[in-house]
C-alpha cells in the first residue's frame, strides 16, 4: 500500500513544494505517506460503519517533524 500511496504523492501538483522548492526545506513525505496510509486503514476496518470522512487541511512539516491535521471530520452511519 506504501507504494502506491507514494506513487499517487508523487503525482500530486504540490509535489515540488514538498521536494523543497526553491531551497525550501523538504516536507515530511515519510510521515505523509504514513498518515495517509493509517487513514486507508481505518477506512476499510470501518468501512461499514463510516458515512463520511474528511480530512482537510493535513499540514506537512520540515522533514523529520510529520504532520497535522488541522481539521477532520468522521461521520459513522446510524
Amino acid at each position: 500500500m506504501q507504494e502506491a500511496i507514494n506513487e499517487a504523492i508523487s503525482g500530486l501538483k504540490i509535489k515540488k513544494l514538498l521536494d523543497g522548492y526553491r531551497g525550501g526545506s523538504k516536507g515530511d513525505i515519510e510521515a505523509l505517506t504514513a498518515a495517509v496510509a493509517a487513514v486507508a486503514s481505518y477506512v476499510a476496518a470501518n468501512a461499514a460503519k463510516l458515512e463520511e470522512l474528511d480530512i482537510n487541511p493535513i499540514m506537512v512539516l520540515p522533514q523529520g517533524s510529520g504532520t497535522v491535521a488541522a481539521d477532520a471530520l468522521i461521520r459513522r452511519r446510524k
